[in-house]
């Protein structure tokens, strides 16, 4: 994520570009990978401001995810964990979320947070480029929040992805709008990834779009599964 202009600083979101290979998964086409961006560290607590809630509706986002008790969750690129105490309580005592990042530094901020709030449903997971860490088939709900139009190689870590989701799991992404009327924060609109290219690269390597989510003002808000024959659909989340 990056140039949030109501947060007055240049943010490219810290991420887990992971790469795997599920069996008998579509396999991507040959990409030119692209210069991923990692997120400086030492300005996590710029990610957290207040002022992010107005447009981002972090309660309203997990809400509109129907998660349940129990649940298991890969908040993937956590960058500062903005999203973790939201998704630490949805899934409840019995559930789990996994905050995935490359940083060590961006983790160590994501654990002091863990602690502060007593989050005993919360595993900051370091992963490598070509790692999760995470077992195949053990997550409910991926989530990649402002992450995707930084990613170096889209298609590798979708594939990871499919390999980490139970059979009938859930891919979310929210990430900005090509609009001119949604350049108030998030990155230039050059850096964006059009709704519409997006979904052909996730339906490439296997994904289906199964439902959008009328809710953010700057950003499209998607629900994929790796299902092909999973019906689309379109609904407005509760304000």
């Amino acid at each position: 994520m990056r140039d949030f202009r109501l947060l007055s600083v240049s943010t490219p979101l810290s991420l887990a570009l992971l790469v795997g290979v599920l069996g008998a998964s579509p396999t991507p086409r040959q990409e030119t990978p692209r210069s991923p961006v990692v997120f400086n560290a030492q300005n996590a607590a710029q990610l957290d401001q207040p002022s992010r809630d107005a447009w981002q509706k972090p309660a309203e986002v997990v809400t509109s995810l129907k998660l349940h008790e129990g649940n298991v969750v890969a908040d993937i690129g956590t960058g500062s964990g903005y999203f973790v105490p939201y998704l630490s309580k949805s899934v409840g005592a019995s559930g789990r979320v996994y905050a995935i990042d490359i940083q060590p530094e961006m983790l160590a901020f994501v654990q002091r947070k863990i602690a502060e709030l007593d989050l005993t449903n919360v595993t900051t997971v370091l992963s490598q480029e070509a790692d999760t860490r995470l077992e195949p088939e053990s997550v409910d709900l991926a989530l990649m929040v402002d992450v995707y139009h930084e990613l170096g190689s889209p298609a590798s870590l979708l594939s990871n992805i499919r390999t980490v989701l139970k059979p009938d799991g859930r891919l979310t992404i929210i990430d900005f709008e090509v609009a001119s009327d949604s350049d108030r924060v998030g990155p230039p609109l050059s850096h964006r990834v059009p709704k519409e290219r997006l979904i052909a690269e996730l339906e490439q390597v296997g994904f289906s779009l199964v439902e959008t989510i009328d809710l953010l003002p700057y950003q499209y808000f998607l629900v994929f599964t790796g299902k092909r024959d999973a019906p689309a659909g379109t609904s407005t989340a509760p304000q």
